[in-house]
């Protein structure tokens, strides 16, 4: 059963470029959904729409103090089994998932999943704006955020948003003065850790920002950028 355009109106013959096929009615409809981007499954609460209905339900506990699922490894209980399956995994360190092309393990087939598009180059999620495809749907809607100018991590200190929430974590280090990266060589400490790589590089002596017209480099690319702002050997960089 090959996947429906749209599988609350598709009549046979009508596919998806997806084009999966599937041994059921049941997990084509559900696939389907995901590819149509169909939410019939509506919180009552909060209004957030769901594909599937174990999603709709989980999500409903968040609204509530009911955490049925306990970890055996511990004390720790979840709103969705599958959270607790993998935290009583990761408690054990049971990695049972490996890579048939590299070796790595993983707690998670999902995680294994990913990993695996590594290897065979696969990017299934699509923009539908750009076109630029994705390895993961996390990474995709981060970067739909570019289109839809959505700023959703906001600083409770000054008010300022930010698109990803690493951008967010570095700039409250501005207030809080936090500096988590040391260098192991002279101790100094730094905000990010691009900064601590840029500054390692006085130590090691990588300077990887080199001039294409002359013997010029640079260990820092934004000395490289501005060296160049102004006309180099006759033209403009």
């Amino acid at each position: 059963m090959l996947c429906f355009t749209d599988v609350r109106t598709a009549t046979a013959g009508d596919r998806s470029d997806c084009d999966r096929s599937f041994s059921s009615n049941e997990q084509l409809h559900t696939h389907g959904q995901v590819c149509t981007g169909a939410k019939p499954y509506t919180c009552t609460e909060c209004g957030k729409g769901f594909s599937h209905h174990s999603g709709y339900g989980g999500h409903q506990l968040t609204h509530t103090d009911e955490r049925p699922y306990k970890c055996t490894e511990c004390d720790t209980s979840f709103v969705e089994v599958s959270k607790s399956k993998t935290q009583q995994i990761t408690r054990t360190g049971e990695r049972l998932y490996t890579c048939s092309d590299c070796g790595k393990s993983f707690i998670r087939p999902g995680r294994l999943k990913e990993h695996s598009r590594l290897h065979t180059g696969e990017r299934p999620y699509e923009c539908i704006e750009c076109g630029r495809t994705f390895n993961l749907s996390g990474e995709l809607k981060t970067h739909q955020r570019i289109h839809t100018g959505e700023r959703p991590y906001i600083c409770s200190a000054c008010g300022k948003s930010f698109r990803l929430a690493n951008s967010l974590r570095r700039h409250s280090r501005a207030h809080t003065g936090e500096r988590p990266y040391a260098c192991k060589e002279c101790g100094k400490t730094y905000k990010s850790s691009g900064d601590l790589k840029t500054h390692q590089r006085v130590h090691t002596g990588e300077r990887p920002y080199s001039c294409s017209d002359c013997e010029k480099s640079f260990s820092d690319v934004k000395k490289f950028e501005s060296a160049f702002t102004i006309p180099h050997w006759g033209k403009a960089i």
